[in-house]
């Protein structure tokens, strides 16, 4: 911007030193101003960014090669703890890089909406959202993703950060009659809930805030202690993982009395490589066939199953085999008991979207272990 103004003031500069006290020389100098107006104007026109100013406010769009500026006396709400109270805002900004304008892109449409906000590098702490003239800006700081990514060993940091950021403008909590507390911990629920549909696990959700870049053990004046903040992002974590299965249940099999109709081939019990673990929930998300290969311990099975589950309660052990909402491989075999029903109840039982108690028996042989399902049941909940 300080190159075009000096261009400007060069031209202005040629114009006051032409001689127009002759006629001649004075009728070839007019054409030269004539010229160099034109120039003037389509320098001022093409290389002047674009500004707006409005209410006390003034937005002055980046380029690629010139910085922008966002003044402002309303609200931002920022990330981490600053006093997002404070009623005045005075940022330089530059285009944001294209792998945050990608990130923006992907949250929004993971939350079926459309991308309307404006992203750009500020000359701020950490990131920020707020509101100028009914336009909804994010900015953040040229290292911040770099750096948080690197502190916390994950590329989720960078991606809860926006994602609590674009929080903020969807519940709308940015306007100085929202509680600051409140806003901020609406943010975290809302990044956590669409990190989930992302495919971060329940600790990947957590390591923005759970990193040292996060250092408030304590509430400030804007922002929660770090521990109800990961509170908030654990439950509201697994309600979205609860949610996601929660109209996907198939309907249920029969005929279908008993656990014993469903002929699962047991394990042996005297095998000295058995564990032999009770007291699960959870919901089968994807089944595949497999073939049963003959073992010590596992006898008799005419069919069997491999599926993959996302664990939601375990009651009866602690989680140090198997562990809350984990994603775990199971397999399960059938043996057929009754000739009459066949297979059928165990093929409709084990669907995706199926909500089930069960027991389990991990083999381990050699440097590997294996889970096998050996009791299951409809759960409820």
């Amino acid at each position: 911007q300080a190159k075009n103004k000096e261009l400007y003031l060069f031209v202005i500069w040629i114009i006051s030193n032409l001689n127009l006290s002759k006629p001649k020389i004075m009728k070839f100098n007019l054409k030269i101003i004539f010229l160099l107006s034109i120039i003037t104007s389509v320098l001022v026109s093409c290389k002047f960014n674009k500004t707006n100013t409005s209410n006390g406010n003034t937005f002055v769009e980046p380029s690629a090669t010139v910085s922008g500026l966002l003044q402002s006396n309303g609200r931002a709400c920022y990330f981490d703890d600053v006093d997002s109270i404070q009623k005045k805002i005075n940022i330089t900004l530059d285009v944001a890089d294209q792998r945050e304008l990608e990130i923006v892109e992907n949250i929004m449409k993971y939350a079926g909406l459309p991308q309307n906000f404006k992203i750009y590098r500020g000359d701020i702490d950490n990131a920020m959202a707020t509101m100028v003239d009914n336009q909804r800006f994010i900015v953040y700081n040229k290292d911040l993703f770099t750096v948080i990514d690197k502190m916390s060993d994950s590329y989720w940091a960078s991606v809860f950060i926006l994602a609590h950021e674009i929080g903020h403008h969807l519940a709308y909590n940015i306007s100085d009659t929202n509680n600051p507390y409140t806003a901020e911990l609406d943010a975290d629920g809302f990044a956590a809930s669409i990190l989930n549909k992302m495919g971060a696990d329940a600790n990947q959700v957590l390591v923005a805030v759970n990193s040292s870049f996060i250092s408030n053990e304590q509430d400030t004046k804007t922002h929660p202690a770090k521990r109800k903040r990961l509170e908030t992002i654990s439950a509201s974590w697994e309600k979205t993982a609860e949610q996601n299965y929660t109209s996907a249940a198939p309907p249920d099999p029969g005929p279908f009395e008993s656990e014993e109709d469903l002929g699962i081939t047991q394990i042996d019990e005297s095998y000295d490589a058995a564990l032999f673990l009770s007291g699960f929930k959870g919901i089968i998300l994807n089944v595949q066939p497999i073939k049963h290969e003959s073992s010590t311990f596992l006898t008799g099975a005419d069919a069997g199953l491999r599926m993959n589950v996302l664990v939601t309660e375990i009651t009866d052990n602690e989680e140090w085999l198997i562990k809350k909402n984990e994603r775990k491989t199971f397999e399960v075999y059938y043996t057929n008991r009754n000739v009459g029903s066949g297979e059928a109840p165990f093929l409709d039982f084990f669907k995706p979207g199926r909500r089930m108690n069960f027991d389990i028996a991990r083999i381990c042989e050699d440097t590997e272990c294996d889970d096998y399902i050996t009791k299951a049941g409809i759960s409820n909940n």
